[in-house]
């Protein structure tokens, strides 16, 4: 008889609490950085030849975008977050969620710019309620060496099933 065995899960400490909003779980986090050896998100878009999907950022921002709406989908605390926003955007997430009805949420497309060295804008359709579409916008801007989500906005389609009537 042959054992397998496998290595222990990484799992990294649980994120810090965030005044006014539950102890987050001790659920493993999302990994939202680019593979180890991957260009910086911050690195120069590839040529007009080579697909989109392989610059860095925009893999960032798919990633962060879906945490998000995950978040809104009632399908991950918003204290998962925390490596990836700043306290009040996990607050403004946490508020959505949590008087949100659960209704099924998914990204349908997700485009970046890059307004100033350090900064990402990031607009992001998605689509709720038998193929309706609202939209979210997220401001990622580059603190310490990492990327954190400084701002969100959404959509008054999303604003309308946020208060629970569609």
């Amino acid at each position: 008889m042959t054992l397998l065995t496998r290595p222990a899960p990484d799992y990294r400490p649980a994120p810090a609490p965030v005044p006014g909003l539950p102890a987050p779980s001790n659920q493993p986090m999302l990994d939202l950085l680019p593979a180890p050896g991957a260009p910086a998100p911050d690195a120069p878009p590839p040529d007009a030849t080579g697909p989109a999907t392989l610059d860095p950022a925009l893999h960032l921002a798919r990633g962060v975008s879906h945490a998000i709406v995950e978040v809104l989908a009632g399908r991950r605390p918003a204290g998962q977050l925390e490596r990836w926003a700043t306290h009040p955007v996990i607050a403004q997430l946490h508020v959505v969620a949590r008087r949100r009805r659960r209704r099924p949420v998914r990204v349908a497309t997700v485009r970046l710019q890059r307004p100033a060295p350090g900064v990402l804008e990031v607009s992001v359709r998605v689509e709720h309620d038998r193929g309706r579409s609202g939209a979210i916008a997220l401001q990622l801007v580059r603190r310490d060496q990492r990327w954190l989500c400084s701002a969100v906005q959404m959509g008054p389609e999303l604003s309308l099933i946020d208060r629970g009537t569609s």
